[in-house]
């Protein structure tokens, strides 16, 4: 995992990956005494993991998007 900045609404702030670790490290301590709960937690992660993922890729395209739109806007000298 690596670490992100993500602008999230409402002053939402993103798990930053220490505490993803710190999430995953005590699922995997627990496995012993709650194995089947613990693999929720792991999807959970992962999941987390996974729309972090996502919402970087959709900052990416709006902010390359702006770019064209700036690069076309200048190119038809408006």
């Amino acid at each position: 995992m690596s670490e992100r900045a993500i602008n999230l609404p409402d002053g939402l702030q993103p798990m930053s990956e220490e505490d993803l670790k710190t999430i995953w490290n005590k699922a995997d301590d627990a496995r012993g005494e709650e194995a089947h709960m613990s693999n929720d937690v792991f999807d959970l992660v992962n999941a987390l993991d996974a729309a972090y993922a996502q919402i970087d890729s959709l900052q990416q395209q709006l902010a390359e998007r702006d770019r064209r739109i700036a690069w076309l806007t200048n190119e038809l000298g408006e």
